[in-house]
């Protein structure tokens, strides 16, 4: 008896050092695999260099990308000054208009061209302006969320952590998800709102908006007080989760990132969202939009259509469904 129960701490043993070392293993190659997908990832600044082309919307402003590579947040943009020591000309200025200071703004649909000279080195930059094209800060936005969902690779966070900082601007350790939606928000340059002050007349042409809200249900009072929450999702967009098992409607809020029309008013979407386990994480999901919550409206994806190995393709509960969307642009 004596033998057989030393055999059996020693085969205990072993397995758990192999269980440890294949964990290890599945951890150091999903690292790899977050930083692989990180350093891939382009933002619509760093893609109009490389490409000298973008698609925008009528009431998009940024500065020339040749004087300014990074996204401005929110907060910053008006304190902001340029450093252009070059020349800017646009070739339609009722399209596009470039201050002095190389900022452009978007006037109306159609196609231009700016041209920024500095050091008799000239760098072109194609633009070309349509409604169904995404507003440069929706881009932005989920290029941003995208990056944090990335750069983070799902380490567990402190409650007080760099979102809630920026935030609360002082120790406080709550939920965060709505604070994630709201730091995103903010550093993609997206106009921003508490919701009780939203002003649709202040906006530009593209009429996005956000809000920098740290309670859920706080954002869905801003939207739907300006008939902004809807059942159809579009990238960039905010998701509301509500709880099945109580009906209440403010459970949880992320980010969409993808949505893609299927047959039938179904979708399927993509989200980042912070706060899941005290980490940012990515969700694939199929929706019914002609099903309304507290019903479920949320399903798993077939198998053979996970193909990214760092989404979360279980569904965050079986007792969660979409509430709505909060409609970032039309």
């Amino acid at each position: 008896g004596g033998n057989q129960m030393k055999l059996f701490k020693k085969t205990l043993s072993l397995l758990l050092i192999l269980l440890s070392a294949f964990t290890a293993i599945a951890h150091a190659d999903k690292d790899s695999e977050f930083k692989a997908q990180l350093e891939v990832l382009k933002s619509p600044i760093q893609l109009m260099l490389e490409t000298g082309k973008a698609n925008l919307r009528c009431g998009d402003q940024f500065y020339l990308p040749f004087i300014e590579e990074s996204i401005i947040p929110a907060d910053e943009f008006a304190a902001y000054k340029s450093n252009m020591k070059g020349e800017a000309t646009t070739s339609d200025p009722s399209v596009a208009e470039v201050t002095k200071d190389g900022l452009i703004r978007i006037l109306k649909n159609g196609k231009v061209r700016i041209t920024y000279t500095e050091n008799s080195k000239e760098s072109l930059l194609d633009i070309n302006v349509a409604d169904e094209h995404q507003p440069l800060s929706i881009q932005n936005l989920i290029y941003i969320a995208n990056y944090e969902y990335l750069n983070t690779a799902m380490a567990r966070l402190p409650k007080y952590n760099k979102y809630a900082k920026w935030y609360y601007k002082k120790q406080k350790e709550v939920g965060w998800c709505s604070v994630f939606s709201s730091y995103v928000t903010n550093a993609s340059g997206l106009p921003a709102f508490k919701h009780d002050t939203v002003d649709l007349n202040s906006l530009s042409a593209n009429k996005a908006f956000g809000l920098l809200e740290g309670q859920v249900g706080h954002q869905w009072d801003g939207f739907h007080s300006v008939d902004r929450f809807t059942n159809i999702p579009k990238p960039g967009y905010y998701v509301i989760y509500g709880n099945r098992k109580n009906a209440y409607k403010y459970t949880h809020i992320g980010l969409v990132v993808e949505a893609a029309a299927l047959e039938n008013g179904k979708y399927r979407i993509r989200t980042v969202e912070g706060n899941m386990s005290n980490t940012v994480k990515s969700y694939c999901y199929l929706y019914d939009s002609s099903i309304s919550h507290p019903k479920e409206n949320m399903f798993e994806l077939p198998q053979n259509e996970r193909s990214n190995p760092l989404y979360q393709y279980t569904l965050h509960t079986n007792f969660w469904s979409v509430f709505g969307f909060c409609a970032t642009w039309e």
